[in-house]
């Protein structure tokens, strides 16, 4: 039994998923939200309501219409009822208003770590010639405008931190968006480098040009409270701020 939505939230879409298996000794209902799951328990008498969560800052109830596996999944969203459409997409005039914002960001920057992306070797022969020649080279490479949350890592600053609550949510999508307003993360995946350097070429001489390729990551913690209770976490992060290299000639 299952039942899937999409929900416009927070000027977002996010994947809901509820599922519980046709057929088990001991029944588990399980919710995902885009694909991460943030709730389960066991399920003795399958219809009625099933529980309410509070995700990215809002209550999803979760209910079946029906007996069992005859029945259907329900959803309320604060108390309005998305319903399962084509898609599974919430109609416009049961769009949820964005609550006021509980949660509170803070980006601290830690420091830089290279990457190693190997070597790329240009030569130039002038070996032939007595007159000295200056040559100008583009390099460009792809890259990724990405960067990841090590929520692995988190912890509440005080105490220890259970990641499995659907809490974690709302923190995590509070750091991300920050993150993404304080280096103007694009929607863009891919952006190229590009760059020109010019070479000088003695007469008579092949010159070897070695160019060693890094990517650049931004380190850091971002810090996210809730001022309604005052927890607060910190989630470590990286930015890919782009490849940049360091060059080595030889003159033979």
């Amino acid at each position: 039994m299952e039942g899937n939505w999409t929900l416009e939230l927070g000027g977002a879409s996010h994947a809901v998923r509820a599922h519980i298996p046709t057929v088990s000794f001991l029944p588990r209902f399980k919710v995902f939200l885009d694909g991460a799951l943030i709730h389960q328990q066991a399920v003795f008498v399958a219809f009625g309501d099933l529980c309410s969560l509070t995700v990215l800052g809002h209550r999803l109830t979760f209910s079946i219409r029906g007996w069992g596996t005859l029945g259907s999944f329900n959803l309320l969203i604060d108390g309005i009822e998305a319903g399962q459409l084509p898609g599974g997409i919430v109609p416009a005039r049961q769009a949820v208003q964005a609550p006021i914002k509980a949660l509170d960001a803070k980006i601290v920057e830690t420091g830089r770590v290279e990457e190693p992306l190997g070597e790329e070797v240009r030569e130039i022969d002038n070996s032939q010639s007595s007159v000295e020649i200056q040559r100008t080279l583009r390099l460009s490479r792809e890259w990724s405008q990405s960067f990841s949350l090590e929520r692995e890592h988190a912890a509440k600053i005080g105490g220890e931190l259970s990641v499995q609550g659907a809490w974690i949510v709302d923190f995590k999508a509070t750091a991300e968006g920050e993150i993404r307003k304080k280096y103007e993360l694009s929607t863009v995946d891919r952006k190229t480098y590009s760059e020109e350097i010019v070479i000088d070429v003695p007469a008579r001489t092949k010159v070897t040009l070695v160019l060693k390729w890094k990517q650049v990551w931004q380190c850091g913690i971002a810090l996210v409270s809730d001022g309604r209770n005052g927890t607060e976490i910190q989630i470590p992060y990286r930015v890919c701020l782009g490849p940049t290299f360091d060059q080595r000639q030889v003159d033979g």
